[in-house]
């Protein structure tokens, strides 16, 4: 009946403890996991934006940056950079690159090779989140 009863014990211990690892395992993603997929200022992160730079044909690329920082814990610094049609706001679909500074706060320069090119230069890249192509 003793060893039943200690089994039994272990056996909800165990339980308890991976329901109590699994609370804290969720709560981190919740608490590290990006914010926004386009970068909005949040309670954790701050957004600057940057200059539009237009091409002339109706088309301007804009970009904006965002440092977020968690508690005590320093997080992401990512640049966004979006194409859109002049007075249009930039949204999901206008997304061309996005990417992880790689610990460089130096802003990113941007300029139209020809009314259809976009040039983007960076000092270094972390990871590239989206990367993609309007035609």
């Amino acid at each position: 009946m003793r060893t039943k009863l200690g089994k039994i014990a272990r056996y909800l211990l165990l339980a308890v403890s991976g329901v109590g690892v699994s609370v804290i395992l969720f709560g981190l993603y919740k608490t590290l996991r990006p914010i926004d997929a386009l970068g909005e200022a949040s309670d954790n992160c701050v957004r600057e934006d940057f200059s539009p730079v237009p091409n002339g044909s109706g088309l301007v690329a804009t970009a904006h940056f965002t440092s977020c920082d968690y508690f005590i814990i320093h997080g992401d610094q990512t640049t966004y950079i979006y194409v859109n049609k002049e007075g249009t706001k930039e949204g999901r679909k206008s997304l061309v690159y996005r990417f992880n500074n790689f610990e460089h706060l130096d802003r990113p320069e941007i300029k139209w090779t020809d009314k259809s090119s976009l040039h983007i230069t960076v000092p270094a890249v972390g990871e590239v989140t989206r990367s993609c192509c309007i035609t």
